[in-house]
């Protein structure tokens, strides 16, 4: 029988998973407010050039990193102090890192156009300095969580805080303004973490001829290739189309659908942080071998992921374009289309972020790959298709049919024993009426924003009353209750 963790560890963990979930929150807060500013900044070509550059530089240091900073958690969690460890993956990091900066160097010189090879050209530095952030996997092991995300927000507004200077500069060079920054931020993050993630052992001195073990360099590749496959297809999973659509209809479809994915990748933040929550939970069902606790767990899960997330779904699509002209500017007015079913798209991430956790905790790798993979297909496929017809439009469409195909097949085999899964299907059709039933009366009784937001709200939030059980709902209220009344005892305590 496993040995219970002690309470100091367990308030340790604790700690961790709050400083963890918080900052996720504060993250990509903070980097939806740097990509609105951005968007009004340059426009939607501008801002279509902007996307594509950046998402070609992403999927470069993807490639560069290879999977190492899950492969790195592995080493470091054995011996937190294998500093011979840590060098070798990190040498690995910054020879992939370099040969994908000269290949993507390459193709920009070869492939683009100057408007979009300078830029290019400039970003790839985030690709050479990416191994610097390996150091967050050492905070990570030794749960320095706190200092972690402190870091990175500091980061975070340190970019905001630069794009907001950039509106002063001549707009024939904002762009360019823009690279150059994203670099110098990312720069002093690194060395920032490497300030204060040190291993011990540093100083001393390694032999020349120890420098280059292949053999050692060579099973880090291997034993880090599944995971940088799977890094690398999900992705591509998610920014493919914004690379087809500006090869395909140009910069300003591109720029206007980037500025409409901005939108509606805001609710995904809620999901992550159940993701971590629960992934525990999710681990010590399936050790127990009783079903009816792991449904009990994955009901919890989808309940406290789908309701809150699902009610900005909702305002998002039955707000549509009101939204995001008042968010991104008129230029943008014409994404209101791809915005609806963009938002429709993320909800069915909701449902599947739950199942993708539980296939994790369950050690179904395999079949999480396989429906990765099938989404990215389904995705890629419908792109192709209905770009060169519809432009973003296309885009939208094929990214609700990929998540859709995704979360389906995610769902349907997250588990070996089907009847743990049965009772979660009804409950996620259900809360996703609830949230479409809500969007679609914002788009039949149009009235001013503020009015028509309240009345999408009010309308999500009855509806959950009216689709959920009565058993649903106790079990919801019990979940979600007891850390409110802990907050307001501790607050009455201390006044």
């Amino acid at each position: 029988m496993p040995d219970r963790p002690s309470p100091e560890s367990r308030v340790q963990w604790l700690r961790g998973i709050s400083w963890l979930s918080g900052g996720t929150v504060l993250s990509l807060g903070a980097s939806a407010v740097a990509g609105i500013l951005i968007a009004r900044l340059l426009g939607p070509s501008g801002f279509g050039i902007y996307a594509f550059v950046t998402v070609a530089t992403s999927l470069l240091s993807m490639v560069s990193g290879y999977g190492l900073n899950l492969h790195l958690v592995t080493i470091l969690k054995r011996d937190r102090g294998d500093s011979k460890a840590y060098a070798e993956v990190s040498r690995v990091a910054y020879c992939l890192s370099g040969l994908a900066a000269v290949v993507g160097a390459a193709v920009a010189w070869l492939a683009f156009s100057p408007h979009i090879r300078l830029p290019l050209m400039i970003d790839l530095g985030e690709v050479l300095f990416a191994p610097l952030m390996l150091r967050q996997v050492i905070l990570q092991v030794r749960s320095r969580q706190r200092d972690m995300i402190l870091a990175q927000m500091a980061n975070r507004l340190a970019w905001i805080l630069y794009v907001t200077l950039t509106f002063a500069l001549p707009p024939a060079h904002i762009l360019v303004w823009l690279m150059i920054g994203r670099v110098a931020v990312l720069l002093l993050w690194g060395v920032v973490l490497r300030a204060m993630a040190r291993l011990p052992g540093r100083n001393t001195r390694t032999p020349r001829a120890s420098l280059w073990p292949f053999s050692s360099y060579l099973g880090v590749v291997r034993a880090s290739a599944p995971l940088a496959i799977g890094s690398l297809l999900g992705t591509g999973y998610n920014r493919i189309d914004q690379l087809l659509l500006t090869g395909i209809r140009g910069s300003y479809a591109t720029g206007l659908y980037a500025g409409a994915v901005r939108l509606a990748e805001l609710p995904g933040s809620f999901p992550s942080i159940v993701q971590n929550v629960s992934m525990p939970t999710f681990v010590r069902a399936h050790q127990s071998r009783e079903g009816a606790q792991l449904s009990s767990a994955l009901t919890d899960a989808l309940l406290l992921t789908i309701i809150p997330s699902g009610l900005a779904v909702s305002l998002l699509a039955g707000l549509g374009g009101p939204l995001i002209v008042l968010v991104l500017g008129r230029r943008f007015g014409g994404a209101a289309t791809a915005l609806v079913i963009l938002a429709a798209a993320d909800w069915m991430r909701l449902p599947g972020t739950v199942y993708t956790t539980l296939a994790i905790a369950v050690d179904r790798r395999r079949v999480l790959a396989i429906a990765i993979g099938c989404g990215f297909a389904v995705n890629l496929v419908i792109n192709l298709a209905l770009i060169p017809l519809i432009g973003a439009l296309g885009a939208a469409v094929a990214s609700l049919f990929g998540y859709g195909t995704s979360a389906l097949l995610t769902a349907r085999a997250a588990h070996e024993e089907r009847r743990t899964l049965r009772p979660s299907y009804l409950l996620t059709v259900r809360l996703g009426a609830a949230a479409a039933g809500a969007a679609g009366l914002g788009h039949v009784f149009r009235v001013p924003l503020p009015a028509d937001a309240a009345v999408i709200a009010t309308s999500y939030l009855i509806a959950i009353v009216l689709v959920l059980p009565r058993s649903e709902r106790l079990r919801l209220q019990a979940v979600v209750m007891p850390p409110f009344e802990r907050a307001v005892d501790a607050l009455r305590y201390r006044s």
